[in-house]
């Protein structure tokens, strides 16, 4: 279940903020209000993941033996990443993300 709060008030000094998803399922309030003070937004750091684009990059560490043929298992995974990435690559390729998104960004590191 996801966590998500709401923006629900946005004043001089505070903006409150209504807690959904918790612990109540179907997308309701769960009835938890977070108060935060304006000046924890406007001295401190806030990241947006979607500001910019709809993208965020992240690592998978996939395990293979020793014994594993490595070259195969990376043919399975660059086949696997080719069907499941084919719509955003698509989409990205139409867009100005195309130099930063592409399948080409699968890297391949073996360590003990």
């Amino acid at each position: 279940m996801a966590y998500c709060q709401v923006i629900i008030d946005i004043g001089i000094f505070y903006t409150t903020l209504l807690e959904t998803n918790e612990w109540v399922k179907g997308d309701q309030a769960t009835g938890r209000l977070s108060i935060i003070p304006n000046s924890f937004v406007l001295s401190g750091v806030v990241n947006n993941y979607t500001k910019d684009h709809p993208y965020i990059w992240d690592e998978i560490s996939i395990p293979i033996t020793y014994d594993s043929d490595w070259k195969e298992a990376l043919k399975i995974i660059e086949a696997v990443i080719d069907v499941e990435t084919r719509d955003s690559t698509s989409k990205s390729e139409k867009s100005n993300l195309a130099p930063i998104f592409s399948n080409s960004l699968l890297e391949l590191k073996i360590s003990a």
